[in-house]
């Protein structure tokens, strides 16, 4: 039997191994306790001195535990940190791409509201050149209508056409025999005109005989002089001015 200054001994002992064990995973504690109470532990502890040789034993078992746990421990702080080094970083793509979609956004209004200054420019421009075109062409109109009105021929002079009886005293180029049938359809339905009075019907039927003897007389105009030309052709429209 084992004496009792051999228990005393080997009791604290005992205790640490089993707190130590306590404190180990669950694997870790039931392979400590093996160690130490199998073949190696206490049972080589009673049977006599070796026993000191298994309390080596089981205490390296129960050390190698303990390694474990801060092995694991130092694993999880490291992680830890990776993690924390990691939200930090992500706090901080975070925040940049805040930044950069905030500028970019800010970017995107300034360039709107440059295009909308811009196309409201344009527009008034636009308005302005379109005001002034129609300002000029009012005013080439007014002048254009001032010059045919400046140069718009006048009617015939009671010389040329006797406004009572309706004769006409023709000019020498339009007495050719080339304008017989022209001026003889005029003279009768001025006869009308005068004696019956313009009727619309009449009006357009002497300008259409008008307009026809100014055909004839471009067709002649290599054949007489420029002023008989120009003579002939202010007689003509006098006389279209005279029965309108």
């Amino acid at each position: 039997m084992t004496s009792a200054k051999g228990l005393m001994m080997k009791t604290p002992v005992v205790i640490a191994i089993l707190a130590l064990a306590a404190a180990l995973p669950s694997g870790s504690s039931t392979y400590a306790y093996d160690n130490w109470y199998g073949a190696g532990g206490l049972g080589g502890m009673y049977g006599g001195y070796g026993g000191y040789g298994g309390f080596g034993w089981g205490w390296g078992g129960a050390a190698g535990g303990v390694g474990q746990i801060y092995s694991g421990m130092g694993n999880l702080v490291r992680a830890e940190g990776q993690r924390n080094v990691l939200d930090s970083q992500a706090e901080i793509n975070l925040q940049k791409a805040l930044q950069e979609n905030e500028k970019a956004r800010t970017l995107h209004l300034e360039n709107q509201q440059k295009i909308h200054a811009e196309k409201l420019r344009r527009e008034r421009e636009a308005k302005a050149r379109n005001n002034e075109d129609r300002r000029l062409a009012i005013e080439s109109r007014a002048r254009q209508q001032q010059f045919l009105e400046a140069h718009r021929p006048q009617p015939l002079p009671s010389s040329q056409l006797d406004p009572a009886s309706g004769t006409i005293h023709w000019p020498t180029a339009l007495r050719n025999s080339t304008f017989d049938e022209g001026r003889q359809s005029i003279e009768s339905m001025l006869e009308k005109f005068t004696k019956y009075g313009p009727t619309n019907d009449l009006t357009m039927q002497i300008g259409s005989a008008i307009n026809e003897l100014k055909t004839k007389l471009r067709g002649q105009i290599l054949a007489m002089s420029m002023p008989e030309y120009t003579e002939s052709r202010q007689f003509l429209d006098s006389l279209a001015e005279s029965v309108r």
